[in-house]
């Protein structure tokens, strides 16, 4: 009964996220065929690149694997806090401080990656751009000796990329050490508690 029942949530979230996809491809471009002349103007070739592959590209492989893994962690990450709680009640206290701060942690940490990762792809467009424009004006840029001029321009935007693009790696790697350590405080607080009242445990 457990097999079939994670089946099948397996099975609905596979069905849910290749509609999703499928209706998110559709509306994207069907406001790319729609959008106005000054758009395309002001709107750098790179971001639209950046958007089409990079982006949706990530939402199609991850999505499903990701809203899977969350409903699945989630419903054994209840059912193992009811256990504890109900074992060793006096550990209650402990686990609801922990979510609460794992809470605020992730709300932080989501907003604060998501700018991140809305710099790193507005750093991703004019590199983007830059490689474009150098393959596709290569045979001028050497006729007319601007090879400094367009290396100086990439290494300025390779080294903007990198620096927002290390920044949200930086925040994703310190949801997981907050995470960690509210997992370790849990953890040898449980172990505490019950080694204390191990007289009132039986065989």
């Amino acid at each position: 009964q457990r097999s079939v029942c994670v089946m099948s949530l397996s099975a609905i979230n596979a069905i849910a996220t290749n509609r999703a996809s499928r209706n998110l491809h559709h509306h994207s471009v069907e406001r790319l065929l729609h959008a106005t002349s000054t758009w395309y103007e002001r709107t750098p070739s790179g971001r639209i690149l950046s958007r089409f592959s990079g982006d949706l590209s990530m939402v199609d492989k991850l999505f499903a694997y990701v809203l899977d893994d969350t409903f699945q962690f989630a419903l054994l990450t209840l059912a193992l806090l009811v256990t504890i709680s109900y074992i060793v009640h006096e550990i209650t206290p402990v686990l609801l401080v922990g979510m609460v701060l794992y809470g605020f942690t992730m709300i932080a940490v989501n907003r604060t990656n998501r700018q991140a990762k809305r710099e790193t792809n507005a750093a991703l467009s004019p590199l983007l751009t830059c490689v474009s424009e150098t393959i596709a004006g290569s045979s001028v840029i050497h006729a007319m000796n601007f090879e400094s001029f367009f290396q100086h321009r990439m290494v300025h935007n390779v080294n903007d990329y990198n620096r927002y693009n290390h920044f949200h790696c930086t925040t994703q790697q310190w949801s997981m050490l907050v995470t960690n350590i509210l997992s370790f405080v849990v953890s040898v607080s449980t172990a505490v508690l019950v080694y204390w009242k191990r007289e009132s445990f039986t065989d």
